[in-house]
């Protein structure tokens, strides 16, 4: 059997091919990243690397019976730009036969997405007896597209079903086809797998380096962040899996053990970043629920009202050196700076510590805002939604929890309008001033780890450190240490790239070899 595997990666079809039992004469892999391609030959030295797809010619390879690949999805993706296929003059790109005169005339071509229509070429150049392609979950125009293009509909499979991540793809293959239905487009003839059932809590290390682990200081600086962090639930999910996470340091992906000390969530006092509720929707929550909203200490806040715009323009005005001079001279985190500066909801009011010296490095000679800034009173009782609510220490601003066992809320794009979380359980507190955010609880599966990693929350006592490169390997059902043979942040890069491999091996096992 000849398989020609185009934007091959790390190798995740002869994986696949591999688990099954599947006799493999030629292994012909098209790829260009250099880290990958080592991989692959470290694990399977006889693979043929044939360089970038644009430049693989039928005439070179001897008869093919299974075509492979993934192509580039940046452009189909919702969390991309969505632009589809198309120049970077903005021509759409609808069939290969378009493409293939554009390529000719020179034209270049707007992302990466565009190579699908190499992948098109080289299905009707080869003509294989089978073929699957992958991508994401996509607008309903361009995957209508890429199907009329194909002759197929695609089946979408979550990996969930299969592993501890919650990662919906869309797979077009003749494998077990149908027969046409009124419009002339096959339909997919595999079913969906089985549950197997495996959570997060299956695959987690039980023994882990302590380089995964937060630092104080990097504890400090996640506690200091706009979102605050979210943990995985162990009897969840995992998120999807992306190519960035390994860019993401670690404040984005973690597993909470032990205590966690910041991150806008301190068990130890009960804290929560008041980030993580919208005022208009604290009416909302049930009359039996305010309760969890009293502050059983006593709290500080604003003895007098900021004039948020007013101090915006004046801080604008004054700003002469870049945000990272500004971060440095003054000894505070680049992302604290920047929000000094913003003028949209994401602002933050300079803390009382740091305002005089921050008017002196401005030079700033007006007091107008040192009462309503450096000012407050303490008082009893409950969360007053006109005032940001400090503890006494002047820590971040919180809300704590005096009954229900810590029970929290977090804001959805619900009728109801929060999600609550209790101890033990799992949230995502990614950018929760969206307007169309909802599904902060995750129950059964964590949420895609994607490229722009969500961040977790587990609601419990524990410290905080992200997944590390063995258990990502099996949120894709990859073996462990497959990818051992680069650095960590080309693994997690590799790994968010790649296929889950038992989904692959489940549509492959229904090929009639």
């Amino acid at each position: 059997m000849n398989v020609l595997s185009l934007f091959d990666g790390m190798s995740c079809g002869q994986l696949a091919l591999n688990r099954l039992g599947i006799k493999v004469d030629n292994y012909f892999a098209s790829e260009i990243d250099k880290y990958a391609i080592q991989v692959t030959k470290a694990n399977y030295p006889n693979t043929k690397h044939i360089g970038s797809v644009v430049d693989v010619k039928a005439a070179d390879l001897p008869k093919i019976h299974l075509l492979i690949g993934g192509s580039p999805c940046q452009s189909f993706s919702f969390a991309g730009k969505r632009k589809g296929m198309s120049t970077k003059c903005n021509q759409e790109i609808l069939t290969l036969e378009h493409y293939l005169q554009l390529k000719t005339d020179g034209f270049e071509f707007e992302g990466q997405s565009y190579l699908f229509w190499e992948y098109m070429r080289l299905l009707k150049e080869t003509k294989p007896k089978y073929f699957l392609l992958e991508n994401v979950m996509m607008g309903d125009k361009w995957q209508k597209v890429l199907s009329k293009t194909i002759g197929i509909d695609p089946i979408m499979i979550n990996s969930s079903l299969l592993s501890a991540q919650n990662r919906k793809r869309l797979y077009w293959t003749n494998i077990g086809t149908n027969k046409n239905n009124l419009f002339g487009i096959e339909q997919p003839g595999i079913k969906q797998p089985k549950d197997k059932g495996i959570l997060l809590k299956d695959v987690l290390e039980s023994d882990v380096e302590q380089k995964y682990f937060l630092s104080d200081n990097a504890i400090k600086t996640v506690a200091r962040s706009k979102h605050g962090k979210q943990c995985l639930n162990l009897n969840k999910k995992s998120i999807c899996l992306v190519a960035v996470y390994y860019k993401q340091g670690r404040d984005k992906q973690y597993i909470n053990t032990q205590k966690i000390l910041g991150a806008g969530c301190r068990m130890d006092d009960n804290y929560i970043n008041t980030s993580l509720l919208k005022s208009k929707n604290i009416n909302s929550i049930p009359k039996n629920t305010k309760n969890y909203l009293e502050v059983k200490r006593k709290v500080k806040v604003r003895k007098n009202k900021v004039d948020i715009k007013a101090l915006q323009k004046l801080l604008k005005k004054h700003k002469k050196s870049t945000y990272k001079k500004i971060s440095e001279d003054l000894n505070v985190n680049l992302t604290i700076v920047e929000h000094w500066f913003r003028t949209d909801k994401y602002f933050s009011i300079p803390d009382p510590d740091i305002w005089l010296k921050l008017k002196e490095y401005l030079n700033i000679d007006i007091n107008d805002f040192d009462n309503s800034i450096m000012e407050f009173i303490e008082k009893d009782g409950n969360f007053d939604q006109s005032n940001r609510v400090y503890t006494t220490a002047n820590k971040s601003p919180c809300l704590t929890s005096a009954k229900k066992d810590n029970c929290i809320f977090v804001p959805e794009n619900t009728k109801k309008g929060f999600a609550e979380i209790e101890d033990g359980q799992c949230f995502d507190a990614t950018q929760p001033n969206y307007k169309t955010r909802r599904g902060s609880k995750m129950d059964k599966k964590t949420n895609c780890l994607t490229t722009t990693t969500p961040e977790f929350y587990l609601y419990k006592n524990a410290k905080i450190r992200r997944l590390t490169p063995i258990e990502c390997e099996r949120l894709q059902t990859v073996p462990d240490n497959y990818t051992n043979h680069v650095s960590d942040s080309q693994r997690y890069k590799m790994l968010g790239n790649g296929w889950t491999i038992d989904v692959i091996a489940y549509i492959l096992k229904h090929m009639n070899l």
